[in-house]
């Protein structure tokens, strides 16, 4: 197989690809079989879902859009599958919250965020994190999507102190 040569007119090239308006929504479901094999393989099992519809949610207790989790009080251990448009956002809520409530986050994010100042600020020698193997088949209104994720994710798990 030939190499590709990585010129700025291949790198605009790949840029111009259009991407479905599906594959640009916030509205992406965590598999069930995921979330039970985070809680298990890291022994958390939250009380409360922070990004949720109620179609959609990991916990009897979570927060929706009309009642926002980033303006809320989280009390209870915590799953989070945050919408991509707002990760910093919920990052820095989470850690804002262990550390005033003393409780258990477990977040999944795209890999590529470990670039970002708010990774360094709230998550890099703070929290711990684990890449998930593979690429993530999330659902849309309960269905696998047509295609697994772009991204690679990482769970990133704030725990409570004993």
């Amino acid at each position: 197989m030939a190499k590709k040569n990585i010129t700025p007119e291949y790198i605009n090239e790949v840029k111009s690809v259009k991407r479905t308006v599906l594959s640009l929504s916030d509205e992406w479901e965590t598999p069930q079989e995921l979330y039970d094999y985070l809680c298990e393989t890291y022994e958390i099992y939250p009380k409360e879902d922070v990004a949720a519809t109620k179609e959609n949610k990991k916990c009897d207790n979570y927060f929706t859009e009309d009642y926002s989790a980033i303006d809320g009080i989280w009390y209870k251990d915590v799953w989070c599958n945050p919408p991509h448009s707002k990760n910093e956002a919920f990052v820095r809520k989470a850690y804002e919250q262990w550390k005033l409530h003393n409780i258990n986050i477990m977040m999944i994010l795209p890999a590529n965020t470990v670039s970002s100042q708010y990774w360094h600020d709230c998550i890099e020698g703070i929290a711990e994190y684990h890449p998930i193997k593979g690429r993530i088949r999330f659902l849309r209104d309960g269905k696998p999507s047509e295609y697994p994720s772009r991204n690679a994710y990482v769970v990133v798990i704030w725990r409570a102190n004993a």
